[in-house]
């Protein structure tokens, strides 16, 4: 044993000892800082030269923090250098861990430091003869750690600045988050909802209900939308818009369900008065104007006797207005179905020929009254070119097309249609001399109540709902619609239509 103890203790393995931990140290991913008791910076480490930015010879012999090093505290307060772990470790004789400060390096730039000491005794002492600090650079996971709170409050902010009720559940339908519109509609405070579940929380009617939709997101995987009345603590019914999104983990295990509703109480009382006016204008407005029109119908073609000029005259202006008041009728109607999606079409298979041609004999009235020469092409289409279509529909949209064109067209001028076959079926064009469409107007002449020139709208008549009823009609039916134009030489308008295949139709 005393062979081995004064083998241990020789100047040759003390040296072996020394140059091993130097260069464990030397490979360390921290700075190491060895003190002496004055504070004089004994050795460092190249990484510790490496975080300070400087050369490991410019480190040693300097003592604690200096003020130029500006260090501050986490809070932004400035940093009493008198409390630097590694004085504290030597005033105390106590190890000081975790100290994280910010530091201004010699070529100004700012690091953030976590920095850890450990007095340094001789055997048999009770005073530190000095100090070994371990510190590591964490700018970046500070730098990441503070956009992160930037996110989180960000994120707080949105949620709870949203006009929307937003909340959190777990799988168990507890839940972890409520912003203040949820809170609101239960008057609690939110901390009396955090952990606590649906039933606890709503009658049981509402509850099971809420709770069903719950379980399908979880069962399933897929997002819930759907409308679901909810009475608030004050006993005020409200409707909900409400869509639940599975909540997952890292893994896209779902464990639990993230919640968002609207409150679509007022537009749902909005859609009411509107369906209550489209009642009224249906069945109080169209049908007794259907039936003047049939009587002055029948006085202007003298089924009801002659009548004086100046009263056969009265009769048709009366008859001119009430067909307009019916077309406002009817396209306001018709766009109401469009928005509600309850549109129906008779698709049946149609000659597209005979069906614009008998839509230009049903508008030569129309022209001849503006004095329009209305003029249907020759076309090298097939002998019978079929659609797919709604007879009526489409005579609809070729008549607003015609109707626009020659409202439009000036006195002795030309409106042409033409039919052409093209890649998917066959198409249709309404070719007038009109001004034309002006510029600034034209990505918006498909949108309803779209007018170029409400001067013009009022002389000619119509909603502005003509052209985005037959943009519905014609995507109804597969196809699309456009147009052509130039200011001051006219415009044309078109639809395609794709052909019909027999071997589509069952």
């Amino acid at each position: 044993m005393e062979i081995t103890n004064n083998h241990a203790n020789s100047p040759v393995n003390q040296a072996e000892t020394e140059d091993r931990y130097r260069n464990i140290i030397e490979v360390m991913r921290d700075g190491i800082i060895v003190q002496a008791a004055n504070g004089q910076i004994l050795e460092c480490n190249a990484e510790a030269g490496f975080i300070f930015g400087m050369p490991v010879k410019e480190i040693t012999a300097r003592t604690f923090l200096k003020p130029q090093w500006e260090p501050i505290k986490e809070n932004g307060e400035p940093f009493d250098v008198m409390k630097h772990p590694a004085l504290v470790a030597l005033q105390t004789g106590n190890s000081v861990s975790d100290v994280i400060i910010r530091v201004t390096r010699p070529d100004h730039r700012k690091i953030w430091l976590n920095i850890s000491s450990r007095p340094l005794f001789k055997p048999g002492q009770t005073r530190p003869y000095g100090v070994v600090s371990s510190f590591r650079d964490i700018t970046a996971w500070k730098e990441a750690d503070q956009n992160l709170k930037k996110e989180r409050n960000l994120l707080a902010t949105v949620i709870e600045g949203s006009t929307e009720a937003i909340y959190v559940k777990d799988r168990e339908g507890r839940f972890l988050l409520a912003n203040k519109v949820y809170v609101d509609l239960l008057g609690i405070t939110q901390d009396e909802i955090i952990g606590h579940t649906t039933e606890e929380l709503w009658p049981q009617q509402t509850s099971l209900l809420l709770k069903k939709s719950d379980e399908m997101v979880i069962e399933t995987g897929q997002s819930q939308t759907y409308e679901v009345p909810i009475t608030d603590h004050e006993g005020k019914l409200h409707i909900f818009l409400t869509t639940k999104d599975p909540y997952r983990d890292s893994q896209g295990n779902v464990i639990g369900i993230i919640g968002i509703s609207r409150d679509i109480t007022n537009r749902k009382k909005v859609e009411n008065l509107k369906n209550d006016f489209i009642a009224t204008v249906s069945h109080e407005l169209r049908t007794p104007l259907t039936a003047i029109m049939g009587s002055l119908g029948l006085l202007t073609s003298g089924a009801a006797g002659s009548l004086p000029d100046q009263a056969r005259q009265m009769a048709e202006v009366a008859y001119r207005n009430s067909e307009r008041l019916l077309g406002l009728i009817n396209d306001i109607l018709d766009f109401e179905k469009i928005e509600a999606g309850k549109m129906t079409f008779d698709f049946r298979p149609q000659d597209l020929r005979a069906l614009v041609e008998d839509t230009i004999t049903i508008n030569q009235p129309l022209s001849n009254q503006g004095k329009i020469n209305l003029i249907l092409e020759p076309d090298d289409l097939p002998d019978q070119p079929l659609v797919m279509a709604d007879k009526n529909r489409l005579v609809q949209v070729l008549t607003n097309l015609l109707s626009n064109a020659i409202k439009f067209s000036p006195a002795g001028s030309e409106v042409r249609v033409r039919l052409d076959c093209v890649k998917k079926g066959f198409k249709v064009t309404v070719t007038d001399q009109g001004p034309g469409i002006p510029l600034e107007f034209r990505n918006q002449i498909f949108n309803k109540f779209a007018q170029a020139d409400s001067s013009s709208t009022r002389r000619m008549g119509g909603t502005g709902l003509g052209l985005s009823i037959a943009k519905a009609i014609i995507e109804n039916h597969g196809g699309e619609i456009g147009f052509n134009s130039r200011v001051g030489q006219g415009s044309a308008f078109f639809f395609e239509i794709p052909t019909f295949d027999k071997n589509k139709v069952l």
